[in-house]
């Protein structure tokens, strides 16, 4: 019995020193992206990058001296330029009409959750490494020359070329400039 309350009280003790060792804070930033995509053997895109941003909230797990723990939930701004050259022939005709013969800026929202471990060799510098998985809320896009705006989730989901959820590796390198703010790539 002294061995079961014992244990009792060691886990609550690592629990509230757990607890001391956690922090929680706001992510935000800029995206420079770019969305390449092939289909079977017709073609390539010939998108460009562009800016978007994201935003989210974030914690952060003391794990061990040096090693952190940083699970994030954050909105995500995606997308790519579309010059309007069309490089993959004739996949399909409302496709390609609407998306590539038409110069376009297309947005793609994600809700993002990236689990992060974060290792801090010196305590200024923190390395990030990690798996991420996002979901597809919406995807846009903005025709320039019609100033028509269309729901491209929509005509991938019609032509089931769309997977809403994304799964990747994610990383960067951090820089603490004060106690509770970093600048991060």
């Amino acid at each position: 019995m002294k061995g079961i309350i014992f244990l009792i009280l060691a886990l609550n003790v690592s629990v509230l020193s757990a607890q001391s060792s956690f922090q929680i804070g706001i992510r935000g930033g800029l995206n420079y992206v770019n969305n390449i995509y092939k289909i079977n053997d017709i073609g390539e895109s010939g998108n460009e990058y562009r800016f978007g941003y994201h935003l989210g909230v974030q914690g952060k797990f003391k794990v061990m001296d040096r090693f952190f723990f940083s699970p994030e939930i954050s909105w995500n701004n995606k997308g790519y330029y579309n010059a309007g050259i069309n490089q993959l022939g004739n996949f399909n005709e409302a496709f390609a009409f609407i998306h590539f013969l038409d110069e376009s800026n297309t947005h793609l929202n994600y809700v993002s959750l990236p689990l992060l471990v974060e290792f801090r060799p010196v305590s200024k510098i923190g390395l990030l490494l990690g798996p991420e998985i996002s979901y597809l809320i919406s995807a846009k896009a903005s025709l320039i020359s019609s100033d028509t705006d269309v729901d491209m989730l929509e005509l991938w989901e019609s032509v089931n070329i769309v997977n809403r959820i994304d799964f990747g590796l994610t990383g960067g390198v951090e820089y603490r400039l004060y106690e509770n703010l970093t600048l991060g790539i």
